[in-house]
């Protein structure tokens, strides 16, 4: 047989079996998951119905524990028999799932669907190359797809690879998962998922935890395998503004039902399930207000529904709500609604007509009291190369900036640019290699820093992951009270009012959750923990590293609004780590961006935002999804390849490989951070204009090749 290696996705265009429309990919008819339990079973889908074409890609959106990935999961055999009861009907291109016998059916959907996996580290073998992972993949289909030979296999997981857009693929083809990046790895992911020409792809929070620039990427190439090979997409997500600016049509799933499905063109306009519209108040304003925090109630296990799952909190339901399963209505077109009430919503325009002005962090003084000065600071660390080859990293390189007090400066930038490495400096009583580090004129660094004790007085953390942060063998009291056992002259009975206080201030009861576990409380109910644990010594400084990353829409529209309102109320100040733009323009009022352990810019958050003048920050906000708060219309800036290896960064600026703007004076001399207007720094020499920005993006797109 005849191989052809392919080098673009166009080359993987499937076979002809593949590509014959016999209707829809996916049909879903009353799927009923229910979950094994004595004395009875209980519901966690109930009566979910919808349908996929040929080649159309949709969203799956809502909180957690609302039947997204159990959807998924279903459609893929995934669900152990043993312990769920699967009813209705799956009729995945054609063929009914369900009364089909499994060892048929494994076969059968390993033809015809993949999945991308949320977590890339986790789906892949870390003991096997990537390139045997691929290979492995198609050598072990049969069906419709030819059967490879394992060296068949490897030379097209060779140019699967290059068509996935992974630089130096012959390298990466022996490269272990723990080698690539984060954005690496999940390209290595779906090529594995597209290896046997899947008709359809479910991709399960596929950008989860990338920075802004790999979740754009890696969202281009899902959207260029439709493009190129008609592949359909099922894309489950908590992120609504990705879902609308990727797919057709966008489900919403409230405690395992479909409350509402619309063409994702008019979910921020036209939604009309009361829940869809909570949700989306629920995200941060482009324009910079702070989200709503959304009435919700835990997941409940149920053995019948009743009415409405969503009555209890909403605002129009009536009688008729509580009693009975609401009808699927349909609205126009492809929009339909279950709900007995469905209709547009006044709430979020009056909330952005009214509170805009009232939420957003107000601008960057020049003229407060700088709480935090970091001066020229370095950090290295000793790395192994081979078996006796040492290397460096250059993780801080010469950062130098202030944060004054009351004030929240942002610090953004691709995985790897040192973001989280500088916050670890400052509140690491070890401090840096070099560089001065004081906090209200008291030095953290050298002969005279003060003692550990203090240092830990003065800066507190909030991880991003806050049950890896608590230690899961205290209660909750004693980790918030903590931070208070050194310090002398308090009872036990004042340091009890202490901790009863500082909960009481992050929305928590002590009687309610003073004596449970961490494991026993939900991820956002754990984080506000975290912050009171932070609060409670009173820190001069709080440094947030990426603190909503890992909640959903509706917890994280919380954490934003305690973060705020803590800020406003007892003038705290932030360093923010973040990744997450819209945040970021919520609670920041001056933003940093980072790269390869250098500043590249730092200003006022508004201003910035408005007009980048670094070529790095301009690609940083063109890849944020769009958002109908956002006025400025932003052309598109990829990035060029993968960013540099910190152990041997580009001489000169170390942005100068990715930029479509760099000259020879770029490699051979380092651009200083210089005043570019009225308080704001940059640090390039050919910062963007009003007459180049739109220059930038027509050279990004013309100096890169097609994915």
């Amino acid at each position: 047989m005849t191989l052809h290696t392919p080098t673009t996705l166009r080359d993987l265009a499937p076979l002809p079996a593949a590509t014959a429309n016999r209707g829809p990919i996916l049909e879903i008819n009353n799927l009923t998951v229910r979950l094994k339990r004595i004395p009875g079973d209980v519901t966690i889908l109930d009566n979910v119905s919808y349908r996929v074409e040929h080649g159309e890609a949709i969203a799956i959106v809502g909180e957690s524990g609302a039947g997204k990935s159990v959807s998924t999961r279903a459609v893929l055999d995934l669900l152990d028999d043993r312990r769920f009861v699967i009813e209705g009907s799956i009729r995945l291109d054609g063929k009914e799932l369900v009364t089909m016998p499994r060892s048929r059916r494994r076969k059968y959907i390993t033809n015809v669907a993949s999945l991308v996996f949320q977590d890339p580290t986790r789906a892949l073998n870390p003991s096997m190359h990537i390139g045997a992972q691929i290979a492995e993949a198609m050598y072990r289909v049969k069906g419709r797809q030819p059967r490879y030979t394992r060296k068949e296999a490897e030379a097209r997981a060779l140019g699967l690879l290059r068509a996935v857009g992974i630089a130096d693929p012959e390298e990466r083809f022996h490269a272990f998962p723990h080698q690539l990046s984060g954005g690496m790895r999940q390209r290595v992911v779906i090529a594995v998922a597209i290896a046997c020409a899947p008709k359809i792809i479910f991709c399960d929070e596929p950008t989860s935890g990338l920075d802004v620039t790999t979740q754009a990427l890696i969202m281009d190439l899902l959207q260029n395998l439709r493009k190129e090979l008609g592949v359909a997409m099922v894309l489950i997500t908590h992120d609504l503004s990705l879902a609308a600016s990727r797919v057709d049509d966008v489900m919403v799933m409230y405690q395992g039902r479909l409350v509402e499905r619309l063409p994702s063109n008019g979910l921020f306009h036209t939604a009309a399930m009361p829940y869809t519209q909570a949700l989306l108040r629920a995200m941060p304003g482009f324009t910079g207000e702070v989200p709503e925090p959304m009435p919700t109630l835990p997941y409940r296990l149920r053995s019948k529904w009743v009415g409405c799952a969503y009555a209890p909190i909403c605002p129009r339901a009536q009688d008729i709500c509580r009693q009975e399963r609401p009808p699927l209505v349909g609205l126009s077109g492809k929009h339909e609604a279950l709900c007995f009430f469905p209709g547009p919503s006044t709430e979020t325009a009056k909330r952005r007509a009214t509170v805009v002005s009232d939420t957003r962090p107000s601008p960057a003084s020049s003229k407060s009291e700088p709480l935090l000065v970091c001066d020229d600071v370095v950090q290295e660390f000793p790395v192994r190369r081979g078996l006796f080859g040492r290397g460096l990293v250059s993780a801080v390189d010469h950062v130098s900036f202030e944060i004054g007090r009351g004030e929240t400066l942002a610090i953004v930038g691709e995985t790897g640019s040192g973001k989280s490495t500088l916050a670890r400096v400052i509140v690491d009583a070890a401090g840096p290699k070099s560089g001065r580090i004081s906090i209200a004129g008291n030095d953290l660094t050298g002969t005279r820093a003060v003692s550990r004790k203090r240092h830990g007085e003065m800066v507190q953390m909030v991880f991003q992951d806050p049950l890896g942060a608590l230690d899961p063998k205290w209660t909750v009291a004693s980790l918030v009270a903590e931070p208070l056992g050194a310090r002398t002259g308090l009872s036990a009975e004042q340091k009890r009012r202490h901790v009863a206080e500082i909960l009481s201030r992050v929305g928590l009861s002590a009687i309610e959750f003073g004596a449970r576990l961490p494991r026993e409380t939900s991820g956002g109910q754990a984080q506000r923990i975290a912050i009171a644990r932070a609060l409670i010594s009173s820190p001069d400084l709080v440094i947030c590293d990426e603190p909503v990353t890992a909640l959903d829409v509706s917890v994280q529209a919380q954490i934003i609004r305690l973060l705020f309102e803590l800020k406003r109320d007892l003038n705290l100040t932030y360093l923010l780590i973040a990744h997450d733009l819209s945040v970021v323009r919520v609670l920041a009022n001056r933003l940093a961006t980072m790269y390869l352990g250098r500043f590249c810019e730092i200003g006022d958050t508004v201003d910035i935002f408005e007009r980048p003048a670094h070529p790095y920050t301009a690609a940083l906000l063109s890849a944020i999804p769009p958002h109908p708060d956002d006025p400025i219309e932003r052309p598109r800036i990829r990035l060029l390849g993968e960013p540099p290896s910190p152990l041997a960064p580009p001489s000169g600026c170390r942005f100068r490989t990715r930029c479509a703007y760099a000259k020879d004076i770029c490699a051979k001399v380092k651009p200083e951070l210089l005043p570019h207007g009225p308080n704001r720094s940059v640090a390039c020499h050919f910062p963007i204009t009003e007459a180049t920005k739109g220059e930038m993006a027509s050279l990004s797109a013309s100096a890169l090749p097609p994915i």
